[in-house]
């Protein structure tokens, strides 16, 4: 199988999200994988956020060279073994958890959307530091070409009902709808 990744390193920073979703759609489309795109760019926004959310910048009104010693978030998509996966790696080392959350509240439901969405996903502390929360998706199932089933014509012709040839039973019916 095929195996191919692409990587992408963005400041820790509320800009780098929209980033993220541009640079997974982008990569996805140039693989011919378009029917991954939404899921797929969803999720890395998710994983993003939650990055940006631990280590960065919150602020969008802060631009990245404005700070002194920025955070980074790495953001990796890559192909095998007949899945995608993406991953985002970012300084904090304290591992997400899915947390009980309120129906009032705004925030805090990424990681049962990411559950939700993705075949499978985890994250590991990374062997220099900081975290990796990763997902995989499963390739969509290839459209069938079987389409809908198709009606065949039937091979007896229609006979009407002894009933529909009888004038006054076909006038009593017209009556009754014309009454309604």
């Amino acid at each position: 199988m095929t195996r191919r990744s692409n990587t992408m390193t963005l400041v820790a920073v509320a800009s780098a999200v929209p980033c993220a979703r541009i640079f997974v759609a982008t990569t996805l489309r140039r693989w011919g994988l378009p029917n991954l795109i939404d899921v797929a760019e969803l999720l890395a926004s998710e994983l993003t956020t939650n990055a940006v959310t631990a280590t960065g910048v919150l602020d969008p009104q802060v631009k990245p060279h404005e700070l002194h010693a920025p955070n980074k978030v790495i953001v990796r998509i890559e192909e095998r073994s007949g899945s995608l996966f993406v991953s985002v790696w970012d300084c904090d080392p304290s591992l997400p958890v899915i947390e009980a959350r309120d129906l009032e509240e705004e925030s805090g439901r990424g990681l049962v959307l990411v559950s939700a969405l993705s075949k499978r996903w985890s994250c590991y502390p990374a062997p220099n530091g900081g975290k990796v929360v990763w997902i995989e998706l499963a390739p969509p199932s290839p459209p069938t070409t079987a389409g809908l089933p198709r009606r065949t014509r039937s091979v007896c012709p229609f006979v009407p009902l002894g009933s529909m040839r009888d004038r006054a039973t076909l006038l009593r019916v017209l009556n009754a709808l014309a009454s309604l």
